[in-house]
């Protein structure tokens, strides 16, 4: 139920239209549910409006599973990326395979929300 979604509902409260989320969620991705932009989602619907997915999933994969804050920055700035969301696996979401590197996001971003299913950071 949409409605009753805390996380679906916190997505909205705290973040604009424009805002860009970065997830490692994969097909149906609730942060689109909430009318947000996603960096990657599904490859093809990136290479079918003339993007080059290859690229997006390489710097998703760098941000995700970072070792190093300067060339992470420079991708989420550049990209316009205002969050991070981590779904936590098992959960009910889709999630890509890569690894994720949760420890270096909690040292290195203000996480402002967090539940059951999701971690969220903000830059």
């Amino acid at each position: 139920d949409f409605k009753n979604n805390q996380f679906l509902t916190w997505v909205m409260s705290h973040s604009g239209p424009n805002d860009i989320f970065l997830t490692n969620g994969d097909i149906f991705d609730p942060v689109t549910l909430a009318g947000r932009k996603t960096f990657l989602g599904r490859t093809h619907f990136v290479w079918a409006y003339g993007g080059n997915p290859d690229k997006r999933w390489e710097e998703e994969q760098q941000i995700l599973n970072c070792q190093n804050i300067l060339v992470c920055n420079k991708i989420l700035h550049s990209n316009r990326i205002a969050y991070i969301v981590i779904y936590k696996s098992k959960m009910g979401t889709p999630t890509k395979e890569m690894i994720v590197n949760t420890n270096f996001l909690r040292q290195n971003y203000k996480k402002v929300y967090e539940d059951k299913a999701q971690t969220v950071f903000s830059l």
